[in-house]
């Protein structure tokens, strides 16, 4: 029982959150686009284009 106790303590221990959290704020452009024909064969094309999106922290 307290082979088991102690594996649950080191294992909750192991597991710990430090992925770093990917933010994608900010100003982005478009460069290239998915041309898909729906059977998964798709393929980036390049664009050219001044189309900007931009993500807010709200």
């Amino acid at each position: 029982m307290k082979k088991l106790l102690l594996f649950f303590l080191l294992l909750s221990l192991a597991c710990t959150s430090d992925d770093p959290e990917i933010e994608i704020l900010g100003e982005w452009q478009l460069v290239e686009v998915l041309a898909d024909p729906g059977d998964g064969s798709g393929k980036f094309k390049s664009v050219d284009s001044n189309k900007r999106i931009t993500f807010f922290e709200d």
